[in-house]
């Protein structure tokens, strides 16, 4: 087991049952296994304070779910003044690389 932050281990249950509902559908992406995954068992023990769980759940509702490839209303993480962090639309790797 890694030492430093990660050093609580998770019960295997724990990974099991969340796996478990994932409805093993292989062209979806099972959004709330992974909010369950990353809110409750790699961070929810280490968030103590009620407010900073609420705002671990707001951000995972906010950055994780199917609307990050909504077509028609596209997800920007950020948009600014010559700048627009947005998810780049499905190519080649070249094209990524080359942006």
């Amino acid at each position: 087991m890694p030492s430093g932050l990660w050093c609580t281990p998770l019960p295997s249950s724990t990974l099991t049952k969340a796996s478990e509902n994932s409805s093993g559908d292989s062209d979806s992406i099972p959004w709330g296994t992974l909010r369950y995954l990353i809110g409750e068992a790699m961070y929810g023990g280490r968030v103590s304070d009620s407010f900073d769980r609420r705002i671990l759940t707001t951000y995972l509702d906010e950055y994780m779910g199917d609307f990050l490839f909504d077509t028609f209303q596209s997800f920007h993480f950020y948009m600014g003044r010559g700048v627009d962090y947005s998810i780049p639309k499905r190519g080649e790797h070249s094209r990524y690389v080359a942006a």
